[in-house]
C-alpha cells in the first residue's frame, strides 16, 4: 500500500506553492476562486493538497466505486478535517 505512493514524492517536489491570493472586497466570486486555486496549489504540513479543507463533505467517505482517479484525489478525500483532544472528527 505504501509503495503505491512512491509516485507521489516527485509530485511533492515539483509542486511550487502559488502566491497568496489578494482579497478584492468588491468582487467576492473572484476572491473565492483565487482562494480555491491557492489551496489546490499548495501542500499542507502532511503533504496533502490543502484544498481538502474545503471539500463538500467533511466526513471521510468509503472508497468510491472504481477507486479514486488520482492518488492526490485519494489523499484529499481521506484526509481528516478536525481533531479535538483524543477524539477525531471527520
Amino acid at each position: 500500500m505504501v509503495r503505491s505512493y512512491r509516485a507521489q514524492k516527485p509530485c511533492e517536489f515539483e509542486l511550487k506553492d502559488k502566491a497568496a491570493t489578494t482579497i478584492n472586497m468588491k468582487d467576492w466570486p473572484i476572491t473565492i476562486k483565487g482562494l480555491v486555486e491557492y489551496l489546490k496549489g499548495s501542500l499542507g504540513v502532511t503533504k496533502i493538497p490543502s484544498d481538502y479543507v474545503i471539500r463538500d463533505n467533511p466526513m471521510v467517505l468509503p472508497e468510491p466505486p472504481g477507486g479514486h482517479i488520482t492518488q492526490q484525489q485519494e489523499l484529499i478525500t481521506r484526509a481528516t478535517i478536525l481533531t479535538v483532544g483524543s477524539a477525531l472528527f471527520c
